[in-house]
């Protein structure tokens, strides 16, 4: 899993309206947020783009000719579940989205080959450089990127709290 602390601070501030509204209300925003965060992630791998609107790395040769095995040349994985298991959870002032698969990092940060070690037969882990291509809104820095997302949680924050 991948943890990150959000370093916005306009973001912080508006967060921090939250602990100022009753905990049912709070609790409604906080559900409202990961539900479009997690609806716009989604989007985001059907048109194959990071948070701040740039589109993902080309598929090398290689990986076009394996997924044509599996009739899709999407960047979804082959079974896609990457996409369809976004999720999130809510706790007493904070949101979590992610994914629980286990390549999930190496989707949104990449990989050098080798990076994650060898198999039984020597060969190295992954086969190939595999490029970043981000999918959460926040980088390895925990710096926000994605304005969409960002200007629909302050729109969310700032109609529950008036």
């Amino acid at each position: 899993m991948i943890k990150m602390e959000i370093k916005d601070e306009e973001l912080k501030k508006v967060m921090a309206k939250l602990s100022k509204i009753p905990e049912e209300i709070r609790t409604k925003a906080l559900y409202e947020i990961g539900e479009t965060l997690a609806e716009l992630t989604r989007q985001r791998f059907d048109k194959q783009e990071a948070p701040d609107g740039s589109r993902w790395a080309e598929l090398s040769p290689v990986t076009i000719a394996r997924k044509r095995l599996y009739k899709t040349l999407a960047l979804r994985g082959e079974t896609g579940r990457l996409r369809d298991e976004i999720s999130y959870d809510v706790f007493d002032d904070s949101v979590i989205i992610g994914s629980p698969m286990v390549y999930a990092s190496t989707h949104q940060f990449g990989a050098k080959k080798g990076q994650f070690g060898k198999t039984r037969r020597g060969a190295p882990i992954p086969w190939g450089d595999i490029p970043a291509r981000p999918f959460l809104n926040v980088d390895e820095r925990g710096e926000w990127v994605g304005d969409k997302d960002r200007e629909n949680i302050i729109k969310i924050i700032e109609r529950y709290f008036k």
